[in-house]
């Protein structure tokens, strides 16, 4: 339990800096379009619950980061000259981490669409109708795709029409296996 609290306060103190981070380098909001980062953030689910303004500022403290301790390691004029190439790299590395995320989660979403589609296709030829087996199979899945359908079913539940709680899941994974299935 300790151990948990500390490194939810560690956490914490992580995403202070990157928001601070994010305010103090502000040159970094102007390299890359806020929407795209979110959107790009949202395609990985939000991962870490990370805001658009966290995630840019992780960016440049993960540049800084290894910039810094290249140049302390070496401690030579290289690891000096060097600082600027090193934070170049590390703005890059939470995009690789993001799209590690993504690829992740579209291969688990993949991964369980079969099972959806058999559970699915069993509930409607037993007698109900889509918007009924719809929940049903939710409480069969486990993973990123009982998050989705979850989703869809309490849009469903709120009212939006079923084509639009469709779109909205496709619009949130880029799933070409998804978005054939829900074609059909």
């Amino acid at each position: 339990q300790e151990e948990r609290e500390a490194s939810k306060k560690f956490f914490e103190l992580i995403r202070r800096w990157c928001r601070w981070l994010s305010d103090v380098f502000p040159w970094i909001e102007r390299l890359e379009s806020t929407s795209r980062t979110g959107e790009r953030l949202a395609l990985a689910g939000n991962p870490l619950s990370l805001t658009v303004k966290e995630f840019l500022g992780l960016k440049v403290l993960s540049g800084l980061a290894l910039a810094t301790g290249v140049a302390i390691l070496s401690l030579n004029l290289f690891g000096i000259l060097s600082f600027p190439f090193f934070f170049l790299v590390g703005l890059f590395l939470p995009e690789i981490w993001l799209r590690r995320v993504f690829w992740k989660r579209t291969q688990d979403l993949e991964s369980a669409l079969p099972e959806m589609i058999d559970i699915l296709t069993i509930l409607v030829t037993a007698g109900l109708n889509l918007n009924l087996a719809l929940p049903k199979v939710t409480e069969k899945l486990t993973g990123v795709l009982k998050t989705e359908t979850k989703k869809v079913v309490r849009e469903m539940e709120l009212g939006l029409p079923r084509v639009e709680a469709f779109e909205n899941l496709m619009k949130r994974n880029k799933s070409d296996q998804l978005r054939g299935f829900i074609s059909v």
